[in-house]
Formats: structure tokens, sequence, C-alpha cells
């Protein structure tokens, strides 16, 4: 946790809660022992309470991701401030989570196995908040950060159970920090009470300001500062601690400032603080080394609407990055008079909305200026709330209202082209002034519209705000491909021998191709539409045109299709396929050719090709991250080529491997497709997808050879075997019915 409680140290005893504020790799005292865990570890993978809703896959999956260390007593596992750069399992042993500050350290946790710490900082994407040493000879795991955010993207129960257990920690935390409190402040009111009466008079002053040094104090108190009690109180440490700038300080607790500040409100009423809050800014304000948040505070809370205007106007924009929401509240704070007309005030609230992702809060706020001040509907200041709200709106998605806007603007400049550019009506000061630079002409083109960013509205900014809308070249080649087709269609005439309907359904295939080249559609739905486009024009007969999808062997592909899926989410393909891997010689020319013929026996019982690569992928990913390949090297890519060769290229080679095979078995004549059964059909294409198939693997054996040790470690799948465990009864069953289906495919005539 980044919050720790003062005072004594709290030990909480937590067996299974998830810790925050933890998680960097063992420092030079740990040693890594492997990059792997042992056999042994399979039942403590899978007892890890953050792993209780992963399937046994899934855990087998994140084997190869593990490295695990050891650390003897003592020794820092991490340490605070550290990169968030992992997760943390606890295999074996105690580790004790503590915050060190310059107080002294605070023991956070201890944690026993199983149990994990260190999600808080890859969640809140933070250095370590806290240290992690082993009280006890420790054995950790830790999940590296980039498959732990890729694991809680595919699991979102997971992320749910984290925010829980987060949420149960942070609220007993809350009241612990809550009851901390309350005793500080008890102890605080009785140091209060110990004080003489100057002191304490000096006390309740000092709780206005929010960082103060001693000269700061002595030019705004005037005659009721005092060096002596103020010394006495710096070296005590009770109510002042050390700030981040030297000889600077503040209060050790906010609640020890607001119980001070109403003794101040008893003493002087609500008026004598506001006029306290006023003088200690605009003393605060001189000093160079004065931060402007502290002063925006004062000014603030003083209820100084005019000064706490013209200090947005200068500090404003520096602060939007850091603190939008706090001068977004600064701003709206502001009496109506002083805000609307001001147009640098109500950029910067726009900005400070758009900083935050609130960019409709962004748009509302310059609509509102529109309604209240008369120059934001004329004049320079009118141009350039439009130009603001051309530039929103287009980010927004809504591109009418966009060039709408950049048309008004178009018109507004029109009409002020014979007038300067700082006239504008009522007074008003133009947003561009600060900024009317001529180095800023090339930017603006480069960026499009901008607010306050030069003068003029070119006819390319113009069609910069409309690029979102034209077609994209890919929908321009489809519109194209239809049109010759419509043209083909009527005009082409047959050669002989070829009738004008055989003529047609060959330039619908060749659309087709092209169409499917260009991924403007599903595969399937391109050739529903090209059966459609045959049966509607009367090219061909419904019964000839959708043949293929009369058969039986429709009905077992589309039993295939659910089939396929249960068998790749039953985890019997990846278990197959480390079994495979395990078996086979230490080699990645025999792994390639092991992942392709997978993909060729899988085919027939999935016909979606982007389904079988989608359900593959993994496989080859699993095995390159066990074979520790770096991603984008050659032993990468050559596993992840041979499977798309496997589970992608060669699905025409059975009938049932694609949705096309089945509209290309339609168009058969009928003695044909008599004797074309799922048996012939894979003959036939045979010959061709072995050619295809040995000359396109040569290729990828040949220029994507792998850089590293082709041997697997046992002991990775030994781990991912024992966690696996026996055939489930899931797989049993997709095994048995993808033989049945098989065998259905093959003797079915």
């Amino acid at each position: 946790m980044s919050d720790h409680l003062p005072g004594d140290s709290v030990v909480q005893e937590l067996t299974g809660t998830p810790e925050e504020g933890s998680g960097s790799p063992p420092g030079d005292a740990a040693e890594l022992v492997g990059a792997t865990p042992t056999l042994s570890a399979a039942e403590t993978l899978a007892a890890t309470p953050f792993f209780g809703d992963l399937s046994a896959v899934d855990l087998a999956r994140l084997v190869p991701e593990l490295e695990e260390y050891q650390c003897g007593p003592g020794e820092a596992v991490f340490c605070q401030g550290d990169p968030s750069d992992g997760l943390y399992l606890i295999r074996s042993g105690t580790v004790r989570v503590a915050v060190t500050e310059e107080s002294g350290t605070q023991t956070v946790s201890i944690l026993r196995a199983p149990a994990h710490f260190g999600e808080t900082g890859l969640l809140l994407d933070e250095p370590r908040a806290a240290g992690a040493t082993a009280l006890t000879p420790l054995a950790v795991w830790k999940l590296p950060r980039e498959r732990f955010q890729a694991l809680v993207d595919e699991h979102p129960r997971l992320g749910l159970r984290l925010a829980a257990a987060l949420a149960e920690r942070v609220s007993v935390l809350t009241r612990q920090l809550g009851d901390s409190r309350e005793q500080m402040v008890s102890a605080a009111r009785a140091a209060y009470g110990s004080l003489d009466h100057a002191a304490q008079a000096l006390l309740r002053r000092i709780a206005v300001f929010i960082t103060f040094d001693a000269e700061l104090l002595r030019s705004a108190l005037e005659s009721e500062w005092s060096d002596a009690p103020f010394e006495r109180l710096v070296e005590e440490a009770v109510f002042f601690q050390t700030a981040d700038r030297e000889g600077w300080h503040s209060f050790v607790q906010d609640s020890i400032r607001a119980f001070l500040l109403r003794e101040l409100r008893a003493e002087v009423g609500e008026r004598g603080i506001q006029t306290l809050r006023s003088r200690a800014a605009r003393e605060l304000r001189a000093r160079p080394e004065a931060k402007p948040a502290d002063v925006l505070d004062l000014l603030h809370a003083a209820g100084d609407w005019p000064r706490l205007a013209r200090m947005l106007e200068e500090a404003g924009d520096a602060l939007i990055e850091a603190r939008a929401e706090r001068i977004e509240g600064y701003v709206r704070a502001l009496p109506p008079r002083l805000l609307w007309r001001r147009p640098a005030l109500v950029r910067l609230m726009a900005d400070a909305c758009s900083a935050q992702g609130k960019l409709e809060h962004a748009v509302e706020t310059y609509r509102e200026a529109e309604k209240h001040d008369p120059a934001a509907r004329a004049g320079d200041v009118a141009v350039e709330y439009q130009r603001a709200l051309a530039e929103l709106c287009q980010q927004l998605g809504n591109e009418e209202e966009s060039v709408a806007c950049l048309r008004r603007a178009i018109e507004l400049e029109g009409r002020q082209s014979g007038r300067s550019s700082g006239d504008n009506a009522g007074g008003a000061r133009s947003l561009a002034d600060p900024l009317d630079d001529a180095a800023n002409d090339g930017e603006e083109t480069a960026r499009g519209v901008r607010l306050g960013r030069g003068r003029g509205l070119s006819v390319g900014t113009l069609l910069g705000g409309m690029s979102s809308g034209v077609l994209s070249a890919r929908w321009l080649a489809t519109i194209g491909a239809l049109v010759l087709t419509a043209l083909a269609w009527q005009l082409l005439p047959p050669p002989p021998g070829l009738s004008p309907e055989a003529l047609r359904v060959l330039i619908t295939i060749a659309a087709l191709v092209t169409l499917s080249f260009l991924d403007v559609l599903p595969d399937y739905l391109l050739g529903l539409l090209m059966i459609g486009a045959w049966v509607v024009t009367g090219t061909l007969p419904p019964a000839v045109a959708a043949a293929g999808f009369a058969s039986s062997t429709w009905f077992l592909l589309l039993a295939s299709m659910a089939i396929g899926t249960a068998v790749a989410r039953s985890g019997l393909l990846y278990r197959g396929a480390i079994e495979l891997v395990r078996r086979l010689p230490a080699s990645h020319a025999i792994r390639c050719l092991t992942l392709a013929g997978l993909g060729v026996l899988f085919t027939p019982g999935m016909p979606s090709v982007p389904g079988r690569i989608m359900l593959a992928g993994p496989l080859s990913r699993d095995i390159a991250d066990a074979l520790r390949y770096p991603d984008r090297s050659g032993g990468s890519a050559g596993l992840a080529l041979a499977t798309f060769i496997g589970f992608g290229a060669m699905g025409a080679l059975f009938l049932t491997g694609t949705p096309l095979s089945l509209i290309a078995y339609g168009l058969f004549p009928p003695e044909v497709q008599a004797r074309m059964n799922w048996v012939n059909w894979f003959l036939a294409a045979l010959p061709t997808h072995l050619v295809l198939f040995g000359l396109t693997l040569g290729f990828i054996l040949f220029r994507y050879r792998s850089e590293g040790p082709d041997e697997l470690p046992e002991g990775t799948l030994a781990l991912q075997r024992r966690v696996l465990g026996r055939l489930s009864r899931d797989e049993w069953s997709a095994l048995v019915i993808l033989v049945l289906l098989l065998v259905g495919f093959s003797t079915q005539s």
C-alpha cells in the first residue's frame, strides 16, 4: 500500500490475501535458481488464490512464464521505489512487506504461501510503494508484467477478484488510519493545551498556511510573529514536519491543521480567517520559490476571486497536466462575471476538461461562454471559440458539427478582415494575442484547428477536418470491383463453348476472390451473397447454387463448428501439442513440422480458417516462450508461420475445411457430385497440397531459423503435465466425438 500508519508498527497476518505496494525482481542477494519451477510446485501453483478462476490449461500455459527465485532470511525480494515489473507468488516461506520513511519502517503485512503480492504497482503503473524482505528461507515465482497484464485482459474475473481483495484491504487500512489520526489529534490537542497563550495564538495563525518557512511567516504575521515559540514548535516536531524544500515545513497531519483552524475561527471569525489567507497568499506569491498550486489553494480558500482569476490566467496552463481536476474546480468557483467574459479562463477550463477526457464538458464550456459573453458571438474571440469547438467535435467523432464550426469561423473571419486582430468586441482580450507568432503558421497546417494558433483558416485545414469522413482506399477498391463485375456481367460476351450463365458464374467467383483479398466482409458472408446473386438473377436454380448445403456433409460441417471449438477449449489441443513437443527430438525443424501436421489433422474438425488460426495461435507462442525465443526472432516467426500453414493454408485439402469448398462442390455437375465424397475430395486435392506444403515449409525452415537452444527445459514440460493432470471428462468427450466426426466425414457419400 502507498499509505502507511503513523506511530507504532502495524503487523497483519494475511494468508492468501493480495498485498499492495510490492513487487520487483530480487536484487543481488537473491539467487536465480532456474528459469522454471520444479515439479513439486504444481499443487502450490494451483492453490494460489489469485489463480482460483483459471483452468488447468491456463495454468499450464503460465508455467513457462514463471521465474523462480530463492532468498535467505533477511534478504530483499525487492526494494521500495523499484519498478513494478512483475507479480510475485509465494511458493514457500514467509515474506514481510514494509514501508520505510524517515520516521522508521512500518510493517504493512506478513504473507505466507500460498499467497501473492506486488499487483498494486502493476495495476497503478507506479513504482513499488513498499519493500519486501524474506523472514524465512523463501521461494517465490515472478510473473512478468507483460504476462500479468495479458492474463487480466484474458480473464476479467481476475480483475474483479483483485478489485475485491484490494477494496477489502483498503477498508481495513482506512479504519486503522482513521483510528490513528484520531489518536494523533488527541495527542496534538494535549500538546496544544500545554503551550502558553502566545505560542497557541502563533500556532493557530500558522495553520492558515499549507507550507511555510520562518521568513514567510514573519512577513505575513507581522506583529503577531515571534521567533522563540516557532523554533520551539519546530524542535518538538509534534505539529510540524520537514517539507520537500530546505527550511520549509508543513503540518504532520491535515486533521491537526483542521483542528487549529477551528480554534482560529472561534477566535477571529470567518472574515478574520479570510483576511489572513489573502495576506498569506500575497506574501507567498512574492517568494520566487513558492509553488503556484499553494498560492491558488490559499486564494481559493480566501475567496479572493479577482486575484485567483489573475493567478489562473498566469499559471493555470502550466498546472493542467498534473492538476487538471483542481484547475477546473478553481475556475468553476469563480463568479460568472469574472469567468465568462475572460476568454483565457474559458480556454483554461475547457483545456482542463479535455485533459481529463471530458470532451463533452469542454464543448459545453464554450457554448456557455457564447451565451454569457457578447464578444464570443462576434469578433476574434468568436473565431477562436469556433475553431476550438471544431477540433473538439472532431475528436468526439461529430464530423458534421465540426465542419459547421469551421464554416462559421470562416464567415466570422470574413466579417473581421478589415479589423485589427486585437480589436475585440467590448474590449475583451483575444486568445490569440499571447500566441500570435508567425512561427506558428507552419504548425497550424500540421496540427489542424487549434485554439489560439494563427489567424487564417486555410482550405487545407478545412479538408483536414473532413479527412476522417473520406472513404478509405480499401472501400474505393471494393466499389470499383463491384462496378467492374456488373459491367462484365452485362457487356462481356461469352467465349465459344461457354454459356452466358457459366460466364457469369466465373465472373462472380473472380469478384469473390477480389473481395476476399480486400477483407471487407467475412468469407462466409461473401459466399452467401454470391449464392444469393446467382439465385436472384436467375443464373443458377436454387437447387444447383446451394447444392453443397443440401448434402449430409453440410450437417456434419455444422456439427464440426461446435465440436472444433469444444476441442480447443477443453485443453485437448494444448495437451496434444505439449506431448508431441515432449516426445519429439529437440529440433526446430521437427517442431515446425509437428505444428503444421497438427493443424492439418485438426482442419477437418473446424471449417473456419480464422477460427482455427485464432485457436492455434497460442500454441506456437507458448512453445516459443518456453524456449525463451525473443519476440520477432527467426525461431518465433518460424513456429508461427508453420502453425499458419497447417491450420490455415491446408483448409482446401478437405471438403469440410472451408465454406468455399462446399460452394465449389455445389457447382459440380450431378454426376461429379455423386463421385466426389469426402475421401475422394481429399485424394484429389492431396498432390497439389503436398507440393504446397513441402515448398512452403521448406522456405520457412530455410528463412526463419532459431537463434537459441532448441531443447525445451524438461522441468517446464513436467510441471505443465502435472498441472494439466489426467484427461478430464471434457477432454475425453471431445476426443471421442472428434474421432467419430472424422470417421463420419470419411465414410459419408
